[in-house]
């Protein structure tokens, strides 16, 4: 293949170090937001019937701004694949138009029906080499790339509306049961630490939400309990990730797109 004419993908790796930039910030910003203690952990506590009931207090609400920068990295990479198009095309001694994109589909037979006018005048062995990433949604036993699917969800919403984003809380939350509150003279603690739940459950950012309810009987006459949490940031509802860490979703995202881009670099560009 020819690449006359042509930058190659400096414009798409342009993209992905934006990309990575955001996601870089985006991690100092919820580093900090998690380091101010936004949510704090109450409980109430039945004695006769051995039940506690644990909720989560909100101290400061998920930034709104988590999910623009979040919709910013997302857009780069998305824009770093369509930029790949653009180059195979003129790799290929061909103009491109507006038309050529990057094929992200629903299905295998969707994706076969966009592929002659996003890929119109890529090189047939890049367009091969394209199919291969099965750059559709899967499920139900049929193959596909979940992780392209899930790029092409997450942009696609951001385009239209603010991504959902929920607290979770972890397995890290620990319970202790006390007579007296510390340093009141008599304080002492009753037995050891408790782990509250076993699997992190995310709930919306409001105020009163309730994370846990745990039997423990017998409890003592006279209990006051003091809780702590560890937090984290999942995707909420409504997208192919929801439920899934932040933090670990968009840096698999931006591996991965880095990825196809290097392969093609190593294939069709060299």
């Amino acid at each position: 293949m020819a690449n006359r004419n042509s930058e190659g993908l400096r414009s798409a790796r342009i993209k992905i170090q934006r990309a990575k930039d955001h996601i870089a910030n985006l991690r100092r910003e919820k580093d900090a937001w998690i380091g101010r203690k936004p949510y704090r952990l109450t409980s109430n506590v039945n004695t006769k019937g051995g039940k506690i009931m644990l909720n989560i207090n909100v101290i400061e609400p998920i930034p709104d701004q988590f999910s623009a920068i979040m919709g910013d990295a997302i857009h780069n990479l998305r824009s770093a694949l369509d930029h790949l198009v653009w180059a195979l095309v003129i790799a290929n001694g061909e103009t491109p138009t507006e038309v050529n994109q990057f094929p992200i589909n629903y299905n295998l037979a969707s994706l076969e029906k966009a592929i002659p006018k996003c890929l119109k005048g890529v090189d047939p062995k890049a367009i091969s080499a394209i199919k291969k990433l099965q750059p559709h949604k899967g499920g139900y036993g049929n193959p596909g790339n979940e992780i392209l699917w899930s790029l092409y969800d997450l942009d696609r919403i951001d385009k239209h509306r603010m991504i959902l984003l929920v607290g979770a809380a972890h397995t890290k939350t620990q319970l202790r049961f006390s007579i007296g509150y510390p340093p009141q003279k008599g304080f002492r603690w009753i037995g050891p630490p408790i782990v509250a739940a076993n699997q992190a459950l995310a709930v919306p950012v409001e105020d009163g939400k309730t994370v846990a309810e745990i039997d423990i009987i017998p409890l003592p006459p006279e209990v006051n309990l003091y809780g702590a949490i560890t937090m984290e940031i999942l995707f909420g509802d409504g997208n192919a990730v929801s439920g899934q860490p932040l933090a670990e979703v968009l840096p698999i995202l931006g591996k991965h797109v880095e990825g196809i881009i290097n392969a093609f670099d190593a294939e069709f560009f060299q």
